[in-house]
């Protein structure tokens, strides 16, 4: 089998393959890991001697999958997007509390950053409630 023909017939189970490693690997990474397949499969030697290519392709992507699922950068990743993913009650008045102290910690620190004047401005109008009229 010639070098051209063995690589168009390893390129024509991109789409299955695609499919096969979408299951195993997250998203992100299903074009990376098929690309690699193709590297290492085309990087061997004596291919011309493959008898089952396809199962040869296949098990070099699933294993570089399971390679990457491996890692310990995926291992730590954590794919909740938002705070209803960790199963947390929005009426649960400690999560409240914390919520309101980050908040006000976000605050503080924005008015640190503040020119003094400004910071004036708003001690003013909070503290001592005095209309921007009289301001």
């Amino acid at each position: 089998m010639s070098k051209n023909l063995f690589v168009n017939t390893i390129v024509s189970y991109r789409k299955s393959l695609l499919s096969l490693i979408g299951k195993i690997a997250p998203p992100d990474e299903v074009e990376d890991i098929v690309q690699d397949a193709y590297v290492k499969i085309y990087q061997v030697k004596n291919n011309k001697s493959l008898e089952y290519p396809k199962a040869f392709l296949y098990r070099v992507a699933v294993n570089l999958a399971k390679d990457f699922n491996k890692k310990s950068e995926v291992r730590l990743a954590d794919s909740a997007q938002e705070e209803s993913d960790f199963g947390v009650d929005s009426s649960d008045t400690i999560y409240h509390k914390v919520h309101i102290e980050e908040e006000f910690g976000q605050l503080c620190e924005a008015v640190k950053n503040l020119p003094v004047q400004c910071r004036r401005f708003l001690y003013y109008v909070r503290y001592m409630v005095l209309a921007t009229k009289k301001l």
